[in-house]
């Protein structure tokens, strides 16, 4: 019975991550698209300046990349803390006086005995991991999302210098 109740808590935290942030990468590549073609659409501009909104498109998409990434790697992050912390819920309902209870770590890919404490310890460590990985990374995101409104904003005022 435990391990089906687990496993739905499992699958249930997997499907709770959705494209929540893909908008922001969608309206990221939709400036660029737009500044490309008013770019391309201005016959009078001079070359240094379509490099120069070619080169801030570049690190743009470059930015974009690197978003996709940090969501990528936040979302795996907080599930693989949420596994953890319902593995330590499960754990806490075995009696502790149960000696005949036997625990085992996963190492690689295949499982050594281990004390309980052992077990906890190992848990709560990941879980912290996990939580300072998130925190990281989501400083990292605010700080990409801030590039990229700034670049959006560069390749926007070129093109409209170029036009008028």
């Amino acid at each position: 019975m435990r391990n089906i109740k687990l496993k739905k808590q499992v699958m249930k935290a997997n499907r709770k991550d959705g494209n929540k942030e893909r908008s922001d990468v969608n309206a990221a590549a939709a400036v660029a698209a737009r500044a490309a073609s008013e770019g391309a659409g201005a016959g009078g501009m001079d070359s240094a300046l379509t490099r120069e909104i070619m080169d801030l498109q570049g690190q743009l998409k470059n930015t974009v990349r690197d978003y996709s990434q940090v969501n990528g790697d936040i979302i795996k992050a907080q599930k693989s803390k949420r596994i953890n912390e319902i593995t330590l819920s499960e754990l806490d309902d075995i009696p502790k006086e149960d000696s005949n209870v036997k625990m085992y770590l996963g190492v690689g890919k295949m499982f050594m005995a281990a004390t309980r404490e052992n077990v906890y310890n190992k848990l709560e460590e990941e879980i912290k991991e996990n939580e300072k990985k998130a925190k990281d990374l989501t400083q990292k995101k605010e700080y990409l999302e801030r590039r990229m409104k700034s670049q959006q904003q560069n390749i926007i005022e070129l093109t409209s210098n170029a036009a008028a």
